[in-house]
């Protein structure tokens, strides 16, 4: 099994690539989420031309933001600069869209982007629509200025029944959130082997990939609220009690009966936060401001230590290492670790944790 980082785009994102390259990580992935992090493309142009081995890729990509040739476009274009290297995971967007109001895309207009994006990676023809007129187009120069010679690992983010079938039916690689808790089989993988067998294909096909909101990793004698792992998971934690807000009092559905006892709590604490902000343009876009980056000083009081275990993944080294040997045998074939965007100590942490190579 091979590791990975995720990180938010910003003017460090080479450095973080060449750092994880050192350290023994296969991948690193940046966030598409124009209003909350840096650009996803330009961060990768840029760790592309800062490394040699590393992949590069999206954690993960949202196509509803671009057309399809403009995806393929700039994955083709990337894919020049580090041939064979590139990672496209795609979703149906969560944060990206919250971030305007919006529930995540239609399944069928993200099935009609990714099928043409694929058409255009393997340098052929594809059916795309624009204001309402189907056109068949296709990269033009390829070998010249793009790339389309070398492949594209393309992976789609599934967690529900329909876009795990799509997943299925198309033949990519999977992906999902690592769920924090004990370990075994998450539910996730086993429902995703079913639709890759109901899908009739080989389950040795099948190319899983788990995201880890990760929250550090416990030194020795380190308390589960220590100021370090507060600074690494309170964010990460913070960003579920975003989503759940959002869902109970914005979009009216109220507090589902399924969320853990601290995480209820904090998404009923935060219901003051969002009356403080009445009156805003877009109260779900001041919602997420420090999402999965920082705490706001308001929103500090609801982290308990038990919110941190809850809404991130923290392990001591030897849970750490246990937990990935059970994702290795359940077939899993790299697991992509959140850090944050300034920190070369989070990537260091996790490369001695995993016992991965040394500088």
């Amino acid at each position: 099994m091979q590791y990975g980082i995720t990180v938010a785009g910003n003017a460090d994102g080479a450095a973080r690539a060449l750092r994880a390259e050192q350290r023994g990580f296969s991948s690193i992935r940046f966030w598409d989420s124009p209003l909350v992090a840096g650009d996803v493309i330009v961060n990768a142009a840029a760790a592309a031309v800062s490394t040699q081995r590393i992949r590069i890729g999206t954690g993960v990509y949202v196509p509803w933001t671009r057309d399809p040739a403009v995806t393929a476009c700039a994955f083709a274009s990337l894919n020049a600069l580090a041939p064979g290297r590139l990672e496209l995971t795609a979703g149906t967007g969560r944060t990206a869209r919250r971030s305007y109001g919006l529930t995540p895309q239609r399944l069928e207009d993200f099935a009609r982007h990714m099928t043409a994006v694929r058409a255009l990676l393997r340098g052929d023809d594809a059916q795309v629509v624009a204001e309402g007129r189907t056109s068949t187009v296709r990269l033009l120069h390829p070998g010249r200025v793009l790339n389309t010679a070398d492949p594209v690992a393309i992976s789609i983010a599934a967690a529900g029944p329909r876009i795990r079938a799509l997943t299925a039916e198309l033949g990519v690689g999977w992906a999902d959130i690592l769920p924090p808790g004990p370990g075994g089989v998450p539910d996730s993988l086993t429902a995703m082997k079913q639709a890759w067998s109901d899908a009739g294909r080989a389950p040795e096909e099948l190319r899983a990939t788990y995201f880890v909101a990760h929250g550090g990793t416990l030194r020795e004698g380190e308390e589960l609220d220590s100021p370090r792992i507060r600074a690494i998971a309170g964010q990460m934690a913070m960003s579920e009690v975003h989503y759940w807000a959002d869902e109970a009092y914005l979009l009216g559905k109220g507090v589902p009966d399924f969320l853990g006892p601290a995480m209820r709590a904090a998404v009923e604490g935060y219901r003051p936060i969002l009356e403080s902000m009445q009156g805003s343009a877009n109260p779900v876009l001041d919602l997420q401001e420090g999402h999965c980056l920082y705490v706001r000083p308001e929103e500090a009081h609801l982290i308990t230590p038990e919110l941190l275990a809850s809404g991130s993944c923290i392990w001591t080294a030897e849970g750490l290492r246990a937990r990935m040997a059970d994702l290795e045998a359940a077939g899993v074939a790299e697991v992509c670790f959140s850090i944050r965007p300034d920190s070369d100590e989070d990537i260091d942490d996790l490369a001695d944790a995993l016992r991965l190579g040394q500088v």
